[in-house]
């Protein structure tokens, strides 16, 4: 929420590659990102499809393959407000 996206955030390189981690959800078509499945797709879908590919991943990762290992960045977190700062929306 709140956050610019970058592809950076899914420890990928190129916008390619994000499409790759998402292909069973996203397309693109003439320029725009398209759902791949319809809006009314049970959530139980998408559990199925990412404990399918959980499971891929971790059948790669048995036989030897390190670039199957999901490495996602963790971002540094947000400091709390100073004592005694303004805060927004405040009306003093």
């Amino acid at each position: 929420f709140k956050k610019n996206f970058s592809v950076k955030s899914f420890a990928v390189e190129k916008f390619e590659d994000f499409l790759e981690l998402v292909k069973d959800t996203l397309a693109v078509k003439d320029s725009f990102l398209q759902a791949v499945l319809s809006e009314d797709t049970p959530v139980t879908n998408f559990v199925k499809l990412t404990e399918d590919h959980r499971r891929e991943r971790q059948r790669r990762l048995d036989a030897g393959d390190e670039t199957a290992e999901l490495k996602f960045p963790r971002s540094a977190p947000v400091p709390p407000p100073r004592q005694g700062a303004p805060q927004h929306g405040s009306s003093s």
